[in-house]
C-alpha cells in the first residue's frame, strides 16, 4: 500500500498515474503493472524557492529523493539522498520496498522476501552558477546552458536476503 492506494491493482495504478500526470513536471507516467511505473519528470524554471521531489498530491511527504535548498548568499545546496551509494537506505529503495510488500502481493507462507522492482533513471541539474562541490560520478560537465550535473540510478536488483 502506498498512501492507502493498492498500486498492484491495475485500475488503482492507472488512477495514480493520471493523478501524477495532472501535476506540473510529470511529463509522462505509465503504469507497467505490479506497482511499477515508467516516469518522465522535468521542470525548467528559475529557482525562486526551495524544491523537494517528489511531492504527490494527497500523499504525506516522505523522505525526499531530491532537495534543493536556497541559501541567503545566493548559493544553493542540492541533496540527492535517493542517489547515494547507500542504496539500502535510499528513499527510492524504501518506496520500492513499500510497493513490493503490499498486502495484496504477499503470498501466504512465503519463505523469501518479494522481489524489488528495477530502479533505473537519472536526475540532471543544469546551472549557470558555479558548482562548489558535488557527489556525481563524473563531476560537472559543460553543457550549452551551463554546468550539467547528473546522478544516475542503475537498473539492478539487490541480492535477495536469506531467511534466518
Amino acid at each position: 500500500m502506498m498512501g492507502g492506494t493498492n498500486l498492484s491493482d491495475p485500475k488503482a495504478a492507472e488512477e495514480f498515474a493520471r493523478k501524477l500526470a495532472r501535476q506540473r513536471g510529470w511529463r509522462s507516467v505509465r503504469s507497467m503493472g505490479k506497482g511499477r511505473f515508467d516516469v518522465d519528470y522535468a521542470v525548467t524554471d528559475e529557482l525562486t524557492h526551495d524544491f523537494t521531489f517528489p511531492v504527490i498530491e494527497g500523499f504525506a511527504q516522505a523522505s525526499p529523493f531530491v532537495q534543493v535548498i536556497r541559501h541567503t548568499d545566493n548559493t544553493v545546496r542540492i541533496n540527492a539522498p535517493a542517489f547515494s551509494s547507500g542504496a539500502d537506505v535510499s528513499p527510492l529503495c524504501n518506496l520500492a520496498r513499500m510497493g513490493a510488500t503490499d498486502d495484496s502481493t504477499k503470498e501466504k507462507g512465503a519463505a523469501k522476501p518479494p522481489k524489488l522492482p528495477l530502479l533505473d533513471g537519472a536526475f540532471v541539474v543544469t546551472t549557470d552558477g558555479a558548482v562548489l562541490a558535488n557527489n556525481t560520478e563524473e563531476g560537472p560537465q559543460v553543457g550549452m546552458a551551463g554546468s550539467v550535473l547528473t546522478w544516475t540510478v542503475p537498473a539492478r536488483r539487490r541480492p535477495a536476503r536469506r531467511p534466518r
